[in-house]
């Protein structure tokens, strides 16, 4: 172990001896400044082992792994593989290791016959590895640094860089969670000791690889099995001064989180009807709602454990492990109005706050305002004011001007699924008599309804998280208000009816209208009518009316309003293209940003129309481009003709998603 003084004290003793020698100037008490630790460690062991149990599935085959590993055992000491520096607080390790990997087998099912996976077995491949071990959770500035002069009962989570890992039979690419690459806690005491050891063992489940937006997704589900132990010493490590790791429990069963069943909803339902203060969603507590209430109003919280979180405590001198905890969505509800925040990333920042106002029980206005990250100004807000019983007024404005205005109804309605938005009428045939009514759904229907939108939020938040969305968090909200049984579930069997509606105004018992026309819609449809009417339930997925139907005869909707480009890119990529993409991604209908644009270009082009162009002549009419009349309340392919048709005063609004500023 070497201890060297710190580069402030070398300086100091060639350039000021004299001050040096008396302490310092300019203070009283003077001393000398204790040397910094600083250690470098020999690699003296290392063993390690990944292995897969899993299976991928196709539309014509079903592939499941029985082995394949990736393994180590170091066969020679390495000298000076990590280091130390007190001062800097900064912490490295290295281990090169010979690797063995055991190919992948198992057997592959595809259209009832079954043969071996693959289809000619690899052999054990020997390759040269190497792992960089850093400080990487938690790392106050950057990987590997640890503060400086970090405390002694300061504890981290070693973690390793990515390994092998093992390969599925059909090669088929898999996600985990990081817990497979993550040492076990220790301290910079053990550090100091002149011996640590970075080792762990356990289980990750396996999940599908996540693509590019729009791309097919091939399911996976399985096991990675992992352990591993690399153990380093200082050459004059002295046994007598060993220091134990610390005993922390661990969340990272949390790490994936487990799937809200329908029956955890009806349970945290019945249990807030009780007066119950926590609400777990799933049989861990990964996921759950804390319920305060005082002076007649409420306070829901819909947390989020993402693992295992390590807090130093300076009045102690030791760290403890918590919940790696976040608020997805806040809601205070009291007799003034109705206060929401959101945190769409679970990165610590609301991105979105949104204020209701009532009067005597009466919903007037909601401000909804959008932040960047660690911005106090917000650089969108959306006002809705209620006009009278049955309409709002919608006010838009961005860097300091006001983008849109229109009046729409207070029940915003669907009329159209993922599937026929792209029919040149508003309203897709009825496929039988007009008959039947709404009423409120059996218990039953509710328990459908629950299950069907359960599963909606779970793939539309997937999906725009997935493909960059930021803001609004349908899945947060939406499960508190099923957990906390607040939608008033209503039915229809009436086919000439809309598909969905939402209500924002609550009713006098604190719930939301919501409107579902199962003549309308089943399965994957019902799901996008569904997550369609929760978008509603955010100021930025507001309908203009007039402009919804006018877009729809000119097989435009995707382009012009938000609520249905975001429907069709989760439910239906293929018939929104990019298009649908860019639209979801950008609140404003300006031309979107070049990066919209690039995460959007993987959906493929914008569905097309025949049409007489410009030109005058037939071809196919772009999809990526219109101009709305608000005045005359005209849709027009360009802005061109918009201007030509909307005579008075001009007034045409530009609707884009593409990234070309010559295109209008």
């Amino acid at each position: 172990m070497n201890l060297r003084l710190p580069l402030g004290a070398l300086l100091c003793f060639s350039a000021c001896f004299d001050q040096c020698l008396e302490g310092g100037s300019g203070g009283t008490g003077g001393g000398e400044e204790q040397p910094s630790f600083d250690a470098e460690y020999d690699l003296v062991e290392a063993t390690g082992e990944w292995s897969i149990t899993g299976t991928s599935t196709t539309s014509s085959c079903v592939s499941s792994t029985t082995a394949g590993k990736t393994s180590f055992t170091l066969t020679t000491p390495q000298e000076r593989a990590a280091e130390f520096t007190a001062r800097s607080g900064y912490f490295t390790a290295n281990a090169q290791v010979p690797l063995v990997l055991v190919p992948g087998t198992g057997t592959a099912t595809c259209n009832a016959m079954q043969r071996s996976c693959p289809s000619n077995p690899g052999t054990p491949q020997d390759v040269p590895g190497f792992f960089l071990i850093t400080a990487g959770e938690p790392g106050p500035t950057s990987l590997g640094e640890l503060g400086e002069d970090p405390p002694d009962g300061l504890a981290f989570f070693p973690t390793l860089s990515e390994p092998i890992l093992p390969r599925l039979c059909d090669g088929t690419s898999y996600d985990a969670p990081r817990v497979f690459r993550r040492g076990r806690p220790i301290t910079v005491a053990q550090l100091k000791s002149g011996r640590f050891v970075v080792e762990a063992s356990g289980t990750a489940p396996l999940g599908p690889k996540a693509g590019a937006p729009g791309d097919a997704v091939t399911p996976v589900t399985g096991t990675l099995t992992y352990t591993f132990r690399f153990v380093y010493q200082t050459k004059d490590y002295d046994p007598s001064k060993a220091v134990e790791a610390p005993q922390l429990p661990s969340f990272d069963e949390c790490l994936t989180t487990p799937a809200t069943s329908i029956d955890a909803l009806d349970d945290a339902a019945l249990a807030y009807a009780d007066g119950g203060t926590e609400l777990p969603l799933d049989a861990l507590g990964c996921r759950r709602i804390t319920v305060a209430r005082a002076g007649g109003g409420e306070t829901l919280t819909h947390e989020l454990t993402a693992g295992t979180k390590l807090v130093y405590d300076a009045t102690t001198g030791t760290t403890r492990a918590e919940r790696d905890l976040f608020t997805l969505y806040r809601r205070v509800d009291d007799a003034t109005g109705l206060r929401e925040t959101f945190d769409s990333n679970a990165d610590g920042f609301d991105e979105e706050s949104v204020d209701s106002v009532y009067s005597g029980g009466t919903w007037q206005s909601t401000t909804a305002k959008y932040f960047d990250q660690g911005m106090t100004t917000p650089h969108r807000t959306v006002t809705v004011t209620r006009v009278d019983a049955t309409t709002m007024q919608v006010r838009v404005e961005a860097a300091g001007r006001v983008e849109d205005e229109f009046v729409t109804s207070i029940e915003e309605r669907a009329c159209f699924d993922s599937t026929s938005m792209t029919d040149p009428a508003c309203r897709p045939a009825a496929t039988g008599p007009c008959t039947g009514g709404k009423m409120k759904c059996t218990p039953m229907q509710k328990r459908d309804m629950r299950t069907a939108l359960k599963d909606a939020l779970a793939k539309g938040n997937e999906c725009m998280t997935k493909a960059g969305y930021d803001g609004f968090q349908p899945s947060g909200k939406g499960l508190t208000l099923l957990a906390t049984d607040k939608l008033n579930l209503i039915c229809s069997n009436n086919p000439c009816d809309d598909f969905g509606s939402f209500k924002s105004e609550k009713n006098a018992d604190g719930t939301h209208d919501f409107m579902i026309n199962l003549a309308r819609g089943t399965g994957v449809g019902l799901q996008s009518t569904l997550f369609h009417e929760m978008l509603h339930s955010d100021p930025s997925f507001k309908h203009n009316d007039p402009m919804v139907e006018m877009s729809a005869k000119a097989c435009k909707l995707h382009l012009a309003d938000r609520t249905y480009a975001c429907e069709a890119m989760c439910f239906a990529p293929k018939v929104g293209g990019a298009c649908a993409c860019e639209r979801c991604l950008n609140p404003s209908k300006s031309e979107p940003k070049k990066e919209i644009c690039d995460k959007c270009k993987d959906f493929g082009a914008c569905p097309g129309r025949p049409g007489v162009r410009s030109d005058g002549k037939m071809g196919e009419m772009s999809q990526g481009i219109a101009a709305w009349c608000d005045r005359q309340k005209i849709l027009c392919d360009t802005k061109a003709e918009c201007d030509s048709a909307c005579t008075v005063g001009g007034g045409c609004q530009q609707i884009k998603t593409v990234c070309d500023d010559t295109c209008n």
